[in-house]
């Protein structure tokens, strides 16, 4: 009777291995499924996601960026100007007479962008400040 149920356990044992061969466990080897990496405290999230980062070795949010969105771009955090900002996203050529309607270089004179005296920069245009 021994024989017989170590024989049955060997059997058991044996269908219990062979079918968690057959079970494909990368996602679960992984943390994460792909284009996600695992953050602390949230899970899985996306790996373009700056308010995670944009790279597979950081959660950290993307800096607080002046006068742009963060965007994930080649899996670094780059800032998208928010319309109407240019010059690094700190100038707004709609209303800046000394960029207006596009940017100017401190050393670069004239510059076709910059308003003469007299004119004030209103959608990207220099007029008479009296309009």
């Amino acid at each position: 009777m021994r024989a017989l149920a170590k024989g049955g356990l060997a059997v058991a044992l044996a269908g219990v291995l062979g079918c968690s061969l057959l079970v494909d466990t990368s996602d679960l080897d992984s943390g994460c499924p792909e284009g996600t990496k695992r953050c602390p405290g949230t899970g899985c999230v996306e790996v373009t996601d700056p308010a995670y980062g944009c790279a597979l070795d950081t959660c950290a949010p993307c800096e607080n960026l002046t006068n742009a969105v963060a965007v994930c771009l080649d899996f670094r955090c780059e800032g998208l100007c928010l319309e109407g900002f240019d010059c690094g996203c700190l100038v707004n050529i709609l209303t800046d007479e000394k960029n207006c309607g596009g940017c100017c270089p401190d050393d670069l004179e004239p510059c076709v962008f910059r308003c003469d005296s007299g004119e004030v920069c209103k959608n990207r245009a220099c007029v008479p400040a009296h309009e």
